[in-house]
């Protein structure tokens, strides 16, 4: 208020100093009534009345000027937001892509369509892999991708994680080199999970990424026609 009183308030002392000068240039019978007490009050009234208009006229030019700052700063926040969540989609379409190669080529190991001997449902190459899909699955940022952009009911990348975890510890007590049968049937449950929860998120992220771009792109030609979205 200060600084709109030192902005603005020259306006409400002109005004009184140009009614001052009239009442001195035109006499008290342009300003008053009949009476004494009747001049008063309605010019205390009048005087009340132009004093509230200066000072709440520049009040309202600021509240804009205040409003408009915060819509500028909201538009802000949300272009910085999509860019982040565009690169975010743009990183779990890729690592999706290596999720479901790496589960693509355990089971086929495991169901031998591919016969390497020694790589062939050997427990250190599943292992292996499972790893690797652990570690997409903590570092390809699929749990952000969760919070901001869809969640792939009805895993998570924690949930996997952890049922990869404790199927890799499994496997890692089998005395034996190669898998059984079992083992087998649990790695296999599990690269088939990965390979929906990958398929999942790349869909979202190619939703995402194309509707953001549709938007990108109305701005860009409304900025170019001079209007705003």
């Amino acid at each position: 208020m200060r600084e709109t009183w030192e902005r603005w308030g020259w306006v409400v002392a002109l005004a009184a100093c140009a009614l001052f000068t009239l009442r001195m240039l035109w006499g008290r019978e342009a300003f008053c009534g009949s009476t004494d007490e009747q001049c008063m009050r309605e010019w205390l009234s009048a005087t009340g009345g132009w004093v509230a208009v200066g000072i709440g006229v520049p009040s309202l030019f600021a509240l804009r000027e205040q409003i408009k700052a915060a819509v500028k700063a909201n538009e802000n926040n949300a272009k910085i937001q999509l860019r982040r969540n565009y690169a975010l989609a743009k990183k779990v379409e890729g690592v999706s892509d290596l999720i479901m190669m790496n589960a693509t080529i355990l089971l086929g190991q495991i169901q031998g369509k591919h016969i390497p001997l020694e790589i062939n449902t050997n427990k250190s190459y599943a292992i292996g892999k499972i790893d690797t899909i652990i570690d997409f699955l903590q570092r390809g940022g699929f749990d952000k991708f969760e919070e901001e952009i869809e969640f792939p009911a009805p895993y998570s990348a924690d949930s996997i994680r952890r049922i990869g975890g404790r199927l890799r510890n499994s496997i890692a007590e089998i005395g034996d080199i190669v898998l059984a049968i079992g083992p087998e049937i649990q790695v296999t449950e599990f690269c088939d999970v990965c390979k929906q929860y990958a398929e999942f998120c790349k869909t979202a992220a190619i939703a995402f990424i194309r509707e953001a771009d549709e938007m990108r792109g109305a701005r860009h030609a409304n900025a170019l026609d001079g209007t705003e979205a």
